[in-house]
Order: structure tokens, then sequence, then C-alpha cells
């Protein structure tokens, strides 16, 4: 019984230690997690369009390397896009705001899925729509970023200009020039008919199924996200396509649930795989001719030598199977393709 007072006293010095000695924060657990009485920061915003709401979408903007103890230390700066002040969690309107922590959990990703869209979010290559929340965190009120969307960048690029959503905006013409899609700017109320969007110019150029799963998704409410400018160019009578448009110094896709999920174009719902995945269909799919849906997958990062030929989807040979579904092939028969 005579110890119990000193192993208090010990317990007791080293919990201060703990909470005095300036430490790096520790992002593999999030002291967060669960936000038991945590409360959302107030907003005021209304969707500028019938379809998705254009607002709460935030970018961030560096890595917090300040050494202190973690919550109150070692999270991400980030802000709104489009805005020149954010709200954060205490109340006040900054520049940039600072969050303990980033939940992406409200997405719906599978575990890899949300790995890689967090890495991008991390680098300040993605977007989020997201809401803040605040907590208390020894006497602090500690921000929380929850998201509910991610958009991946799709090339890369240092984006420039200013973000919007691009998507169809239900116009349909009988002639030409249509502005059959609009440019919606996030967090704001400005919008835009356009007649074409540029995406071809982007620092680092995107690639075919790049381009091809932005085009689609341009055909949608959804849409895509942009950061560029708009064009407002003066046409003559007669000029054939002349209008506004949209050019992108990089755009997004957004990034949802598809691993081991259908794809392709006898998918129920015709979708597209996120990035680094493909459309894989068993050999009795004929390559998904058969009206069976593929399902996505992830292309493997390392693929073993063993000649092994395989004649692909592609209508080209490779060396074995892993080296087709690397390249986003499945196989379509044994042996090398017929010339």
């Amino acid at each position: 019984m005579k110890l119990r007072p000193l192993s208090f006293f010990f317990a007791a010095s080293l919990l201060s230690l703990a909470t005095l000695t300036g430490c790096a924060a520790d992002t593999s657990a999030d002291p967060t997690d669960g936000d038991e009485g945590s409360e959302q920061v107030a907003e005021s915003e209304d969707a500028i369009t019938s379809g998705p709401s254009n607002f709460g979408y935030f970018v961030v903007t560096k890595h917090d390397f300040r050494r202190c103890i973690s919550p109150i230390c070692g999270g991400w700066w980030v802000k709104r896009v489009n805005q020149a002040t954010t709200q954060c969690a205490d109340g006040t309107f900054q520049e940039e705001c600072y969050v303990a922590s980033i939940q992406l959990t409200g997405i719906g990703l599978s575990t890899r899925e949300e790995t890689e869209l967090r890495d991008a979010v991390e680098s300040g290559k993605a977007l989020i729509k997201a809401k803040t929340f605040k907590t208390k965190f020894n006497g602090q009120t500690i921000g929380i970023l929850k998201a509910s969307e991610g958009w991946r960048g799709a090339t890369g690029s240092t984006p420039t200009g200013s973000f919007y959503r691009v998507a169809d905006n239900g116009i349909r013409c009988v002639t030409a020039p249509c502005p059959a899609t609009s440019a919606y700017a996030l967090n704001g109320n400005d919008s835009h008919p356009l007649i074409k969007v540029q995406l071809a110019n982007t620092a680092t150029p995107a690639d075919k199924g790049t381009l091809d799963a932005a085009a689609q998704a341009l055909g949608t409410t959804n849409g895509i996200l942009i950061a560029g400018g708009i064009t407002l160019p003066k046409c003559l009578p007669t000029a054939k396509n002349c209008g506004p448009g949209a050019t992108a110094s990089e755009f997004y896709l957004r990034v949802t649930r598809h691993e081991g999920k259908g794809c392709g174009f006898w998918s129920p719902t015709g979708d597209v795989c996120n990035a680094g995945q493909y459309c894989s269909w068993k050999a009795e799919d004929i390559c998904g001719a058969a009206d069976a849906a593929g399902v996505c997958s992830y292309k493997p990062d390392v693929c073993n030598k063993l000649f092994k030929p395989v004649c692909a989807c592609d209508g080209k040979t490779y060396g074995n199977a892993c080296m087709a579904a690397a390249a986003g092939a499945s196989v379509s028969s044994q042996g090398a393709c017929a010339k």
C-alpha cells in the first residue's frame, strides 16, 4: 500500500514530461478518429445549379512540420479554392487553415483506392469536397476535414487559373455550335456556357485513356473539375465553332469505388475504372463481346519474365498474362495473336 503514492507520482511525472517535450506528430494514428464531441463549423452555402453543389472544395497547401504535441501540430494546411480566405475551426477567416485530420472514409473507397487518393490529396494534387469540423484537445480548438468527394489530378501538372466544374447543362440544339456544356466556378456563383473544352494543353499531356474518360464524364451532370481559364472571343456572324471555351492547365477526374466493380460497355453503369486500374475480362467473356461486364482491377506493378505468350484484347501479343495486365489488357487467348 505504501508504494501506491510513489507509483502515482512517477506516472504523473512521465505524463507531464510527455506534454511539455516538443515532438513530431505521429500521423500513423489519428487522435481525432471518432470525433466524439466534434461539431461542424458554421457554413452558409447554396448550390448554384439544380445538380451537384459547387461549394465546399478544398486543396491542401502544405504539410505542417511544426514540432509540438500531436494533434496540435503535424497536420495539414488547407484552403478553399477560388477564395481569398477560409473559415477555420476557431471561426476566424484566414488565408489557410490548420487541420489535424483529413478523413476520406466518407467517400467509400477500397483500402488501396483511399491510400492512393490520400497521397494525392496530401501532396496537393487532388481536390476534395469536404466540411470542416472542430473538436477540443488540451483546451485548444482543433480542425477536422471530412470529405465526401475526391477528385484526383489527371496529369500531375501544376494548376493555374481558377477552378471550375465543367459539366453537361442539359441544353440541346438543332444547329452548331451548341453551348451544351457549362463551367461553374467552385465555391462561387459564376457560370459560363461553353461550346468547347480544351484539355490537351496541360504541361504534362494526358494519355488517350485519360482524355477518353474525361470526355465521357463531360457528358454527365457531375462532369470534371478543371483549373484554368474561360475565353470569350468576339465571333463574326459567319464564323463556325466560334464561341466561349475553357482551357485547362490541369483537370480532375472523380475518384469513386471501382476496385472489384463492374466496368466496360456492358456493365450496368458503363463506368470507367480509376487511374491505375483496367477493365479485366475472363477468357470466356471474349473481351466483353459476350455481353459480359468486366471487373476493375489494378495493373500489376511487377511481372516475371517467364515467356508464355498470350494474345490480348487489344490485339497485341505479350510475353505472359501479367505483362498484358500491366499494359491494361485482358487475355483473349493463349499463344501469340494471329497475323
